[in-house]
């Protein structure tokens, strides 16, 4: 597989209501494994919300295949089985992945 990364990305509108794709700034950055040689690959899309406050609440995947876990936590600790492994990224508190991260945006980003 190849490692690549979710992103979120601030842009300008334009007073025609396009995207000024210029003024692209990126936000945040979390990695993401795509390209799984299995059927499905793991979770590792999420959901934007502005909420309470302004600030921006993104849903990020665990990035963790769950498929072949039985209905239970996406849990194997076997060698080569890290994308089975939720304990890598949702498990792991210096990990973005599988979690909901609170953004409060500022006028300079």
């Amino acid at each position: 597989g190849t490692a690549e990364i979710n992103r979120v990305t601030r842009f300008t509108v334009n007073a025609d209501d396009t995207l000024d794709m210029a003024s692209a700034e990126t936000v945040i950055e979390v990695p993401a494994f795509r390209g799984s040689d299995e059927e499905e690959p793991g979770h590792t899309g999420g959901y934007l919300h502005f909420g309470p406050g302004g600030n921006l609440y993104v849903g990020v995947g665990d990035d963790t295949n769950p498929f072949y876990s039985q209905g239970y936590a996406p849990i194997d600790e076997r060698a080569g089985r890290e994308k089975y492994d939720a304990q890598r990224s949702s498990a792991n508190t210096n990990d973005l992945r599988g979690k909901i991260l609170r953004i409060h945006p500022e006028a300079a980003g």
